[in-house]
């Protein structure tokens, strides 16, 4: 399903994908944590930054951990030359999110314009806390 950056196998390398894991993601504490051919995975750990008045991981947080997620695994799936720009993110919370949290992102439609990602996101016992689908938009990418 990955045809950018990927091994023999299909599946991305973490070198192609850190320079992806913008300066905001690094300090809410993201980090790659792995990819199979048809899914994409970051993790994010529990710090006094992201869970400020709470002992949970904040919701906008999770968010940021969708949409990252997702728009990365979106991206993988277009040509080299085209990137994915996001145009919504649907995400419903379950339960706490404590702790390290596992989020991830398989694209389930790839379209000429248009993919769209749902995500997982588990903590460190397996159980779900949060679901995600995100909606974005395949453009020609530009050089700034």
């Amino acid at each position: 399903m990955f045809i950018s950056g990927s091994n023999d196998q299909g599946i991305p390398h973490w070198r192609h994908l850190d320079p992806w894991l913008k300066e905001n993601c690094v300090a809410a504490g993201f980090s790659y944590s792995g990819a199979t051919t048809s899914s994409l995975s970051l993790q994010c750990v529990q710090n006094s930054s992201i869970s400020m008045f709470t002992d949970s991981i904040q919701g906008g947080v999770l968010c940021l951990l969708c949409e990252t997620v997702a728009n990365m695994a979106g991206a993988l799936c277009t040509p080299e030359d085209h990137t994915v720009v996001g145009q919504s993110l649907n995400c419903n919370y379950l339960k706490k999110a404590q702790g390290v949290v596992t989020a991830t992102a398989t694209p389930v439609n790839i379209g000429k314009k248009v993919v769209v990602v749902t995500v997982s996101v588990s903590d460190s016992a397996g159980e779900t806390v949060a679901l995600a689908t995100f909606t974005g938009s395949i453009r020609r990418a530009t050089l700034v």
